[in-house]
């Protein structure tokens, strides 16, 4: 059960919060340390402990060798031979109210008919130790991220993808931004305006990348000049359920007509094409074309709202990218150059 005081902390912290992940109050030094096994230190027989406490049958608890940023990830079989995941928060400063979250849309998926795993138990409550948790579906699937290397194995499910995301975002809400931890009728956002939230730490992340040399100081007056002018069309923008961090990395392949998201912890109620951008800073624009096609139903081309978003969630990935200390891939472009290519793209559009 959520409580009053964890419900005042998330909404303080969330309404002025662009992504988790790059805005996430705490010193970059323990940024950095959530990918060593510094904070990978949940023992099995701590959760094992955690499993105790809400009195979950199971005969094995095993860590994953692939676990998640903000969590430790164990696998849970019962005496059905029936696995689950058990997902145990890294940050025990922080009660993990995501969860909720994640909760609420799962709940929102399942009544429209979408593909989803399934969460049977949220604790935050910290009775019997000291972190928070979740038990949910074990996916024996792989993610899609195995393909992501060689365009011949991952092309045939990027039109899965995109009808996917579209489903998705057919669910509609009130508000935006990140959405409240409540269970409500529908779906809510916390955030006023959809320029509300795309402005939430725009002028830090320009600040901490003009101090890197990642973008200069007429690129920053750019960036500002381009969200201010889309301010009008942004304040007609509708509240539709975005993912918020639709990478291969979150997405199980079920088979080769079926993909299903996982970790909505992120999730957002806004623009539709805030995802589909998302989308795109993920992958190479050789693959962008069969992705449109298919959301689309078109042969549709990048618009300026389009190239205003990838810039923006450009801008955040490359300070994500900094505090937790990820370095550039030595056979692959600089990843801040994805800024420039959105600004290219607004040139072009204006």
């Amino acid at each position: 059960m959520l409580e009053a005081s964890q419900l005042e902390e998330y909404l303080f912290q969330r309404k002025d919060i662009f992504s988790w992940k790059s805005d996430i109050p705490f010193s970059d030094e323990i940024l950095k340390s959530l990918r060593s096994d510094e904070r990978n230190a949940i023992s099995e027989d701590m959760a094992i402990q955690a499993l105790k406490n809400v009195e979950w049958d199971y005969v094995s608890c095993q860590l994953l060798a692939q676990q998640g940023t903000f969590h430790t990830v164990f696998r849970i079989v019962q005496n059905n031979s029936t696995s689950h995941i058990l997902r145990v928060s890294k940050l025990p400063a922080l009660t993990d109210v995501a969860l909720y979250v994640e909760e609420n849309v799962l709940a929102a998926l399942a009544k429209h008919r979408i593909s989803h795993a399934v969460i049977y138990v949220i604790d935050c409550s910290r009775q019997s130790v000291p972190f928070d948790f979740s038990v949910c579906d074990y996916l024996p699937d792989e993610s899609l991220s195995t393909k992501d290397r060689d365009d011949t194995d991952i092309m045939p499910f990027i039109p899965v993808v995109a009808r996917y995301l579209k489903s998705v975002h057919a669910i509609r809400g009130k508000g935006f931004g990140f959405i409240h931890p409540e269970r409500q009728k529908i779906l809510c956002g916390i955030n006023g305006s959809w320029f509300e939230f795309l402005g939430c730490h725009l002028e830090r992340h320009l600040s901490i990348l003009l101090d890197t040399g990642d973008i200069n100081v007429a690129e920053s007056k750019e960036v500002l000049c381009y969200i201010d002018r889309a301010k009008t069309e942004l304040d007609s923008v509708q509240p539709h359920l975005l993912h918020g961090d639709c990478g291969n990395h979150n997405m199980i392949v079920k088979d080769s007509n079926e993909v299903v998201l996982i970790d909505w912890e992120d999730a957002l109620l806004g623009d539709p094409l805030f995802d589909v951008a998302l989308w795109a800073t993920f992958h190479p624009e050789r693959r962008w074309s069969t992705f449109f096609k298919a959301y689309f139903e078109c042969d549709w081309q990048p618009t300026f709202e389009f190239w205003m978003y990838y810039t923006r969630i450009a801008l955040s990935k490359a300070v994500h990218r900094l505090r937790f200390g990820y370095v550039d891939h030595p056979s692959r472009p600089k990843a801040s150059l994805r800024i420039q290519r959105g600004l290219n793209g607004l040139r072009m559009c204006s």
